[in-house]
Order: structure tokens, then C-alpha cells, then sequence
């Protein structure tokens, strides 16, 4: 949305996101604890080293795009309302249920394997990238609804171009866990670092020239989604 010339991603707009996040996680961690037959465990851990094996091997910046062009496609379909929603439900339930396959095969309780995925900075800027995807196709139909899409395409094109760039950022941290094994946590964890302080720095350079506002006031206030 635009207000005094800037483009906002304002409190709504966030707490949309983070209550998409909330659901996104919980869902995660609710499938990973429900079994899974034998037969069906197999199947997923079959699959899944599949695709490892194929990744594994190759160049980390081909293995990032790689994971990138499979993550983009996904998001992007997200941002299809409804059907991009129910996608999203889909695609979420599937990431569960292979830590649940993986929980059965090891013998590990499940509740090990989400704190080890989520010690990797990868999932969380992955699963934060679906989380505005989804909550931008939900205004964007609460906007169409309130006579507001054309304003809130705007934001729409801005949100698209943010969870691209997430998506970049997390399959290079992917490829680097995946590639350096043990050590691959910490050499993301340093990278993941180095990109939020970036871009923490240039955010507050845009804040101090004006030209960006997330959350903040704004010189003029955002016209409101529904017509009173």
C-alpha cells in the first residue's frame, strides 16, 4: 500500500504474516508427531533420499538453485488465492509427515528432529517466505471484496519480490547445511548472520532517508481496507 509516497507493509500486513507463520509452524509440529505406517514411512524416506542424492553431489550454487526453483514454484502458487491456500496446507503436511517417516526409521522422538530442523536458519527464513505469501493472497481477496485490489497490487508486487529474495537466501543457507553436514549449521548460521545484519543496516539507511516503512507511522495514514 502506498501512504505519503511510501511503500508500507504495515501492522496488519504483519500480523497477518506472523499469524500465517504461527499456523504454518504449529501445523509442522503437530503432523511430524502423528506415525505414520510402515509402508507410507518408507515410501516418503525413499523419496526424500532420492532427492538428496541428487543434490548432494553436485556444486553448492547448483544445489541452491536447484532448491530455489523447487521453493519458488511453491510460493508462487501460493499466492493464487485459494487454491494457492490449499497448497500451502499440503505442502506443509508433507514436510510433516517426512520428520514423522524420519522419527520412525531412527528411533528418535520426533520433538528432537523439529528442534534440529528449526537449528537450521534455512527453515525459519523458508517457512517465513510461505507465511507472506499466503497472508499477501488473503489481502489481496479482502481487497477485491472491499473494492481495494488495485491499491493493494502494489503491495502484492512488493510482497512477490520479498519472498524471492527469502527464497534465495534460503536455499543458499540450505545448500550449505546440506553440503558441509555438521559444519554446514554453522557456516549458515555465520552466513544467515551476515545477510540480517546487511540487511538491518540498509533498512535503517532507508528509514533515516525516508524512503521505507514497516510497521512505523507514516506522514499520512493509511486509508482503510473497507469502505465505512
Amino acid at each position: 500500500m502506498q501512504a505519503g509516497g511510501k511503500l508500507r507493509f504495515d501492522r496488519r500486513w504483519l500480523t497477518l504474516v506472523l499469524a500465517t507463520f504461527v499456523f504454518e509452524v504449529a501445523l509442522f509440529a503437530v503432523v511430524s508427531n502423528v506415525p505414520l505406517s510402515p509402508s507410507d514411512a518408507n515410501s516418503l524416506l525413499n523419496d526424500t533420499r532420492a532427492i538428496l542424492s541428487q543434490i548432494e553431489n553436485e556444486p553448492l550454487m547448483f544445489n541452491a538453485l536447484d532448491i530455489f526453483a523447487n521453493n519458488a514454484l511453491i510460493a508462487v502458487f501460493e499466492f493464487v488465492p485459494f487454491l494457492g491456500w490449499i497448497r500451502f496446507v499440503e505442502v506443509t503436511i508433507l514436510t510433516g509427515q517426512v520428520i514423522s517417516a524420519l522419527a520412525s526409521s531412527s528411533g528418535v522422538p520426533a520433538s528432537i528432529l523439529l528442534i534440529t530442523t528449526f537449528l537450521s536458519p534455512h527453515s525459519w527464513v523458508e517457512l517465513m517466505a510461505y507465511a507472506v505469501a499466503i497472508a499477501e493472497s488473503i489481502l489481496m481477496v479482502y481487497s477485491a471484496f472491499a473494492k481495494r485490489l488495485k491499491e493493494e497490487l502494489s503491495r502484492a508486487a512488493a510482497s512477490f519480490a520479498l519472498v524471492i529474495l527469502m527464497l534465495m537466501v534460503a536455499a543458499l543457507l540450505e545448500a550449505i547445511t546440506v553440503q558441509y553436514s555438521i559444519e554446514g549449521f554453522v557456516y549458515a548460521w555465520a552466513v544467515a548472520l551476515a545477510i540480517g545484519l546487511a540487511v538491518s543496516w540498509a533498512y535503517l539507511r532507508m528509514r533515516r532517508s525516508g524512503t521505507a516503512s514497516i510497521g512505523g507511522a507514516a506522514p499520512q495514514t493509511e486509508a482503510p481496507l473497507s469502505d465505512t
